[in-house]
């Protein structure tokens, strides 16, 4: 269910990422910032889907459980949303520092150019 969950995200991620993609070229100039929007709609699908495990879990009778499997039925299931989320914005970060250190490196070697 967790890679299920995380295939999800990384659709909806670049979903909202070429959305604002697409309108920023509309628009002409950068209007939304595209990682961000991809990620607020991640965390949004997120909520969603969160919600429905949270609903789902109380309407499960866990009384008729023990305490042992009671903790693994919540632990499951916050695993299974909260887990594919995890990997998805550890991604997106990497990615956004690596392009931030790309544009830094750069500016450097357009400041201090030897051929000028």
């Amino acid at each position: 269910m967790a890679v299920t969950l995380l295939i999800i995200y990384t659709v909806v991620y670049f979903v909202g990422y070429c959305g604002a993609l697409g309108l920023n070229l509309l628009v002409r100039r950068d209007l939304v910032p595209s990682r961000t929007a991809g990620v607020i709609l991640v965390l949004a699908a997120c909520a969603v889907y969160f919600f429905f495990t949270v609903q789902a879990l109380l309407a499960l009778d866990m009384g008729r459980f023990s305490s042992h499997d009671q903790g693994r039925i919540v632990g499951e299931m916050l695993a299974n949303v909260l887990l594919p989320l995890t990997v998805v914005l550890i991604f997106v970060s990497f990615a956004a520092r690596r392009e931030r250190r790309r544009r830094n490196t750069e500016q450097r070697s357009a400041r201090i150019d030897p051929t000028a």
